[in-house]
């Protein structure tokens, strides 16, 4: 079982997982915040061009 699935053992794929799961975070939330910037930046330029 360990021989076949060293995945389960090796201490590597854990750590770069976990990274992956941080990078995914931070990712989140830097396209989060970049669609809040983006909507707060329209919408006053949106009510200019349009009231």
């Amino acid at each position: 079982m360990g021989k076949d699935m060293p995945h389960l053992t090796s201490p590597v794929p854990n750590i770069s997982y976990q990274e992956n799961q941080a990078w995914n975070d931070t990712t989140i939330i830097i396209k989060e915040t970049c669609m809040c910037v983006i909507k707060t930046l329209k919408f006053p330029f949106k009510r200019g061009l349009w009231s």
